[in-house]
């Protein structure tokens, strides 16, 4: 559905201030970031009536601070946002505070740090396809050997010492 007066649905629950059905909408995959109504996108919706609660969940679940118009003109959610101090830190500095963080101690108290011992190299036993063919030749074995080695250089093997 598609308007410009009344609007899209996803516009029209903005506007209703209902965040239920905004968030519903979104998981049934209305598009957050298409011009529904008068006011522009439904975050530009948000941000006109000066609701914080459904401007985070919009830009959360993907709406771009900004779009272009129907004239090809920027129109900034952030400029939009300027007369309401709230909104405006919330879009510049509080949705980056929001997040978790990493802590600076381990989960499970204090473990030992150690340095790191460097790589080492190993060698093993190919095995399976990797593992000489019988129809195969020295010289065809060791060409293929070279490739494996070739793909193989610079991978990480991650190995369990028992």
């Amino acid at each position: 559905m598609r308007g410009r007066y009344r609007g899209s649905p996803l516009c029209l629950a903005v506007c209703r201030f209902d965040a239920k059905t905004t968030s519903l909408l979104v998981d049934l995959g209305a598009d957050v970031n298409r011009v529904g109504s008068w006011f522009g996108t439904p975050l530009m919706c948000a941000i006109s009536i000066r609701n914080l609660e459904l401007v985070k969940l919009l830009v959360r679940r993907g709406a771009c601070l900004e779009y272009t118009d129907e004239n090809g003109d920027m129109v900034s959610g952030v400029k939009s946002s300027l007369p309401y101090p709230e909104i405006t830190w919330w879009l510049l500095v509080g949705r980056f505070q929001d997040q978790k963080k990493l802590r600076d101690h381990a989960f499970n108290g204090e473990c030992v740090i150690r340095p790191w011992s460097g790589k080492r190299q190993y060698s093993t036993i190919l095995k399976g396809s990797y593992g000489r063919r019988w129809e195969e030749s020295t010289l065809d074995y060791c060409i293929r050997l070279a490739g494996l080695r070739r793909m193989m250089r610079g991978e990480a093997v991650f190995a369990a010492f028992v």
